[in-house]
């Protein structure tokens, strides 16, 4: 028989803290170079999950563990209980975008002109600028007809082949494609 020394292992925060603790000590998994390899570690006293629960308490529904300064390890004055949208933001593989003079998080820009994050990750990484990427508007579900429209005729007429609609293309890759190709829209 298991010797019970908290009871809390079905519990939100322990499993919580045995992640924290799986992050730091695991030198092979995928995330081991963001934590194991630049040396991240857990303080001595929260090596016991007792410890860690009675200097942060339970974790409060819909928040994380978040470490305020991601180069230093997990101990009592670095860590805090934040949602899961602030601790993205607080993360070293954040794709940091320079707009305006102005540099944030990629999450940030897609909040701030209200464009879903992926959809603003795909743009970049297709090449737009970050001014084409945040201010093409998105069309919507309604504008599908008028889209595949538009691009049958700008593709009938720069001679594209219609299959990139029949495979179930869209209109901006069209224009990606014509981009590459030094054409103006």
């Amino acid at each position: 028989m298991r010797s019970k020394t908290h009871g809390m292992s079905n519990n939100r925060t322990y499993k919580l803290w045995a992640g924290m603790l799986s992050r730091c000590r695991n030198n092979k998994g995928w995330d081991s170079k963001y934590y194991h390899h630049k040396g991240i570690t857990v303080c001595k006293d929260w090596l016991r999950f007792e410890n860690f629960i009675a200097d942060m308490g339970e974790v409060p529904n819909g928040m994380e563990i978040d470490r305020i300064d991601n180069n230093k390890g997990y101990y009592l004055k670095n860590c805090h209980y934040v949602t899961h949208k602030i601790n993205c933001r607080n993360s070293s593989r954040n794709r940091l975008i320079k707009f305006k003079g102005i540099v944030k998080p990629m999450c940030e820009w897609a909040d701030d002109y209200n464009i879903p994050v992926e959809r603003l990750r795909h743009r970049l990484n297709r090449g737009w600028t970050v001014t084409k990427a945040l201010k093409t508007p998105r069309l919507k579900d309604g504008d599908a007809t008028k889209r595949s429209q538009i691009g049958r005729q700008t593709a009938s007429s720069w001679g594209i082949p219609l299959k990139y609609f029949q495979k179930g293309g869209y209109f901006e890759k069209i224009l990606w494609r014509l981009q590459k190709q030094n054409r103006e829209v």
